[in-house]
């Protein structure tokens, strides 16, 4: 599956914040069923509350000429 533009950024910029990358391309299931694959999958360690927080991002560019036409594409 092709990475977005922006892809590489994102990684970096979660990584710097903490969070550490554990699956891209991360599906996601609904009734068992894979509906979508989401590019990125991390988590980030809570220390002070021994706690694990988790994210999961899907990136999107908008860099052809119809901004409007690619928005509505990424969103259904």
């Amino acid at each position: 599956m092709a990475k977005d533009l922006h892809h590489e950024a994102l990684k970096t910029a979660l990584e710097k914040d903490g969070w550490v990358i554990l699956k891209e391309n991360y599906p996601l299931e609904v009734d068992d069923e894979i509906i979508y694959f989401i590019d990125t999958f991390a988590e980030k360690y809570i220390i002070a509350q021994r706690e694990k927080q988790w994210i999961v991002v899907e990136v999107k560019s908008f860099n052809k000429v119809s901004k409007t036409y690619e928005f509505h594409s990424a969103i259904g």
